[in-house]
This record gives C-alpha cells, structure tokens and sequence, in this order.
C-alpha cells in the first residue's frame, strides 16, 4: 500500500505555500510566540496536547459547539 500524502505534520507545513503558514500563523497566534525556529519547531508544537485542544476550542466557538 502506498501513500502520495505527507507522512507526517512537518512534511505538510513543509508543503504549504508562505501565505498559507502566514494564515495559519494569524488564526493560531499561540503557535507563533514565541517565533518557532524551524517547520520542525511549529509542527511539534501545533501537536501537542494542549495546542490541539485549543484548535478544538477555537472550532467549538466558531460553529457554537
């Protein structure tokens, strides 16, 4: 079986065009500060537990959840 995805979420953001990561960067300013390194850097950090409770967070508010 084979796969023509990314294989893991750095290889995704690595994928994504500039104004793409700067959209991403706007609507999740906690993954902005301080300003990671490296793709690798925001990645772990858009994977953490607590990051991706507040994504969930966000997308509760935003269709009233």
């Amino acid at each position: 079986m084979s796969s023509s995805g990314p294989r893991s979420l750095t290889d995704w953001l690595r994928s994504r065009a500039d104004g793409e990561l700067v959209e991403l960067l706007r609507a999740r300013p906690d993954l902005a500060i301080p300003a990671p390194g490296d793709v690798g850097t925001l990645a772990n950090r858009a994977g953490v537990a607590f990051s991706v409770r507040r994504a969930l967070e966000d997308l509760y508010a935003l269709f009233n959840l």
